[in-house]
């Protein structure tokens, strides 16, 4: 995107840096998934009911996001507050894992509606 030359070229610099941030938001959330759920001492958490839900709404929230992406239209906002489950969030085993989860989510979801505000410097 820095070699983007013509109209809006500064637009085109900031849309390429809100896709990198972007991208660079899911690489969190997607390592706390593998660092838990590939170790066997923690195998538990991928059968929790609890943990399950809250990767199922999770799943759901990223796919909705990017169909909003590719669709142009607004990206779902409260997305992180859907996922909120008390009883997985107040285990001392699960809560720290759930947290992460959640902020990945929220992290992301904040990007891409940046990226979707044109007239806003990238930051």
């Amino acid at each position: 995107m820095l070699y983007e030359f013509g109209v809006d070229r500064e637009k085109h610099i900031r849309t390429g840096e809100r896709l990198l941030e972007s991208a660079l938001a899911g690489v969190p959330f997607f390592w706390n998934q593998l660092a838990v759920l590939r170790r066997q001492e923690d195998s538990d958490f991928v059968t929790e009911p609890g943990l399950i839900e809250l990767r199922g709404k999770a799943a759901a929230a990223l796919s909705a996001m990017a169909d909003a992406v590719g669709q142009g239209a607004p990206v779902r906002t409260g997305t992180a507050e859907d996922l909120q489950n008390p009883a997985v969030l107040e285990s001392e085993r699960y809560a720290e894992y759930a947290r992460n989860t959640i902020a990945g989510v929220k992290a992301l979801e904040e990007r891409l509606v940046q990226l979707q505000e044109p007239n806003r410097a990238a930051g």
